[in-house]
């Protein structure tokens, strides 16, 4: 080597830092059951370079020294999960629609029998009490009875009370047991004998008198 070319005054330690950013991708093309495929890229490289004095490296490497390198690398990575949808997210997406349509149907079914049970209660108070019909009633936006007023009186929730005890079966038992002993007292019991016997006649008879009359006219023109 040429010493005239050769700056020996100066010398240049030079450390390299190497970072590298490599990504990982892991791809999961399977629908139910498989392995995964990887794949790494470069995606960040950096390098970093630092000159220092003569002194610095006699001090350092206790020699006279041309130049140094100095490599280094630290290198970070990224993982990356690429998936499709699969069979059992599917399903269990799927379960949660059907869940969620159940529910509606649920809270549909029990709007549907709350109205009905309010639409009998009324039509039933309106048997007892006729007048009921110009009672005055106030919902809210939900449906719910706020107020009701029969000559500024509240009524509704005292009627609507002894209506529900009605609607029972042994109560309706009750009632039909109480009629048949009011009408039992008004009737002799040879009546009510007779009541087993009420009905619809067939047309049998008719059916055959009609069928006598035609053959005694195919006799006669005979």
């Amino acid at each position: 080597m040429d010493q005239n070319n050769v700056d020996t005054k100066n010398t240049f330690y030079k450390s390299i830092y190497i970072c590298v950013g490599t990504n990982l991708f892991e791809l999961q093309k399977y629908f139910l059951f498989g392995t995964s495929e990887y794949k790494g890229y470069i995606v960040d490289a950096q390098i970093q370079t630092q000159t220092n004095s003569f002194e610095y490296c006699q001090k350092a490497y206790q020699n006279d020294v041309i130049g140094a390198v100095y490599l280094g690398m630290r290198g970070t990575q990224e993982k990356t999960i690429l998936e499709y949808p699969r069979l059992g997210d599917l399903l269990a997406n799927i379960g949660s629609i059907v869940s969620i349509l159940f529910m509606f149907k649920y809270m549909i079914m029990y709007l549907n029998e709350f109205y009905l049970n309010q639409k009998v209660l009324e039509e039933l108070i309106s048997f007892y009490y006729p007048e009921f019909k110009k009672i005055e009633i106030k919902k809210n936006w939900f449906g719910k009875i706020v107020q009701v007023r029969f000559n500024q009186m509240k009524f509704f929730d005292k009627a609507s009370k002894q209506m529900q005890q009605k609607l029972s079966y042994l109560n309706l038992l009750y009632e039909i047991s109480r009629l048949y002993f009011v009408i039992r007292s008004s009737k002799f019991r040879n009546e009510f004998y007779k009541s087993h016997q009420i009905g619809i006649k067939d047309q049998f008879s008719l059916v055959q008198r009609y069928r006598d009359a035609c053959q005694l006219k195919v006799r006669k023109t005979f």
